[in-house]
């Protein structure tokens, strides 16, 4: 994840944060979020790059903040497995892990953030505190 690199000079707190990035999961929120957005754009006949990029940006968003509840929930309940391997619980201390989970949380709402849509902005906002 980029995103995440960029935001940090710390490797350790990169490598945490980027455990759960790897490919391995299914990625089903960002999936369904680009069928939906193409789903609208050809109702709309809007396929603009800007609103595609947009919508990417959304399809990230909802994988990272489900990613950092992963990693939260992995404190909360000491797993010590994830997806067939070592829960980043078990690999790194509480502390280090629970600020993994909030970094990426705020990587998230920074990218958000930079969209400039109010609309986007509280809607995003309200459903990133519905799963937590």
């Amino acid at each position: 994840m980029t995103l995440l690199q960029q935001g940090t000079r710390q490797p350790e707190l990169d490598k945490i944060a980027s455990y759960y990035f790897d490919g391995q999961g299914k990625a089903l929120r960002p999936m369904v979020t680009m069928l939906m957005a193409k789903a609208i754009n050809y109702h709309l006949n809007k396929e603009s790059s800007l609103l595609v990029h947009k919508q990417r940006q959304i399809a990230l968003f909802s994988e990272m903040v489900h990613s950092a509840s992963l990693v939260h929930d992995d404190v909360i309940d000491q797993s010590d497995f994830r997806r067939g391997k070592p829960s980043v619980n078990a690999l790194w201390n509480h502390k280090k892990v629970t600020m993994a989970g909030d970094y990426i949380l705020s990587v998230a709402s920074i990218m958000i953030a930079r969209l400039k849509s109010n609309d986007v902005t509280i809607i995003l906002s309200k459903f990133a505190h519905s799963l937590t």
